[in-house]
């Protein structure tokens, strides 16, 4: 993994400098951050580092201070050595309580207090996953924009469509 910091004060007097250095470590690493100090209020200067950091395959983080970026720095260096199975949430995967929470939780506005009202009255999630508007409408607590997310969770397919 590599770090790059970059001021967009920096950047707005050397406006060549992040692109020099992009092209050198393009090859050189695979995971790529771009540290972003933002010290300027001007925006033109960051659309073109996000722009940049867009297509050079770059991820961006942008903070407002020089604290504020080491402190990213000490947090990425903390996770360096660490798998990505590590930082994800641990479900016991015998426990169908949690798995079922940690499903219906990911759906946006689905809080635990819905996912118990859905527990009661579905008992599985496949039953959630097949129930129409209408028998989902009937649970206490859920409005209509909350059943109408559910039920389109389970409808929409998992890739957008190429237009």
């Amino acid at each position: 993994a590599c770090v790059l910091f970059l001021s967009v004060k920096y950047h707005m007097l050397h406006p060549k400098y992040l692109l020099t250095r992009m092209g050198r470590l393009r090859t050189k690493f695979t995971s790529r951050i771009l540290l972003c100090q933002v010290d300027r209020a001007n925006d033109e200067p960051l659309q073109d580092i996000s722009r940049l950091a867009f297509v050079n395959g770059w991820s961006l983080l942008c903070a407002p201070s020089a604290h504020e970026c080491a402190r990213y720095v000490e947090t990425l260096k903390s996770f360096e050595a660490k798998s990505a199975d590590s930082l994800k949430k641990k479900v016991d995967k015998y426990d169908n309580d949690k798995i079922f929470a940690s499903i219906m939780t990911t759906i946006r506005s689905v809080n635990n207090r819905d996912v118990g009202t859905l527990a009661t009255n579905f008992k599985t999630c496949k039953n959630v996953m097949q129930a129409s508007v209408e028998r989902l409408a009937v649970c206490s607590g859920l409005g209509p924009k909350k059943v109408r997310r559910i039920h389109q969770a389970f409808r929409q397919p998992f890739r957008a469509k190429k237009k």
